[in-house]
């Protein structure tokens, strides 16, 4: 993971408090957050950590990481609760998020201030990165 620190390193200012996640999301997605049409990212768990930024992973095809955004209030709940609080800022259809949301309760993230790298980040320069399956600390 420190690798991967270090190669985005030059993209951000850090402070010594501030603690970082890779996450991984599907590209149409990631697209979404960055287009300011998806204001909630959905989870079926959760950090244990107080998480400051995001850095956003934008699987297959792509494969890049593509930008970061500041995490910002988490909401929990059942699924019929967090769609029927966030679906207009959800980025998806009501059917793809019932078919993500299988569990009794889902988070839903608040994405703050997307910036998206002018130029992607290619993790496979590091030898030993594997893409998070959900999401791992930096």
């Amino acid at each position: 993971m420190r690798a991967i620190s270090q190669l985005l390193a030059k993209h951000i200012d850090k402070t010594q408090t501030d603690i970082d996640i890779l996450i991984s999301i599907k590209p149409k997605y990631a697209e979404r957050i960055f287009q300011h049409k998806k204001k909630y990212e959905y989870r079926l768990s959760i950090f244990k950590k107080q998480v400051s930024r995001a850095f956003v992973y934008s699987t297959s095809p792509l494969q890049k990481i593509i930008g970061y955004f500041i995490v910002g209030h988490i909401l929990v709940g059942s699924p019929q609760e967090i769609w029927k609080q966030t679906r207009k800022f959800s980025g998806m259809t009501a059917r793809d998020f019932f078919l993500y949301a299988k569990k009794d309760k889902i988070f839903a993230i608040y994405i703050k201030k997307p910036q998206r790298f002018i130029d992607p980040i290619d993790p496979k320069e590091i030898n030993s990165f594997f893409p998070p399956q959900s999401f791992y600390y930096l």
